[in-house]
């Protein structure tokens, strides 16, 4: 495995700085009147804030996908792709 880089761009959080950011996305979506079914969450660091973002609308359905853009640490790769893609099951006909 290649050793990271000393220094990389990123964005370092906290729970309060997620549950906050949850809380104005869920904001901005009541606001807009839309109700969606079901909530697609990005694995790997992703998740939590869709959980939180499915309590503050009332939402029993999450579920993940997954992209990549990483090929080690804080190595980027040529261009994103999705691992593991939602299924026509999982989404469809639904309000997403």
């Amino acid at each position: 495995m290649d050793e990271p880089p000393e220094t990389f761009d990123c964005t370092v959080t906290d729970w309060a700085h997620v549950y906050e950011l949850s809380r104005a996305v869920s904001e901005a979506v009541r606001d807009a009147e839309f109700e969606p079914d079901v909530i697609v969450a990005l694995a790997r660091g992703g998740w939590i804030a869709g959980r939180i973002c499915c309590d503050f609308l009332g939402i029993d359905d999450l579920v993940s996908l997954k992209i990549e853009h990483y090929v080690g640490t804080a190595q980027k790769g040529e261009e994103p792709r999705i691992r593991y893609p939602l299924s026509e099951a999982t989404v469809g006909g639904k309000d997403v």
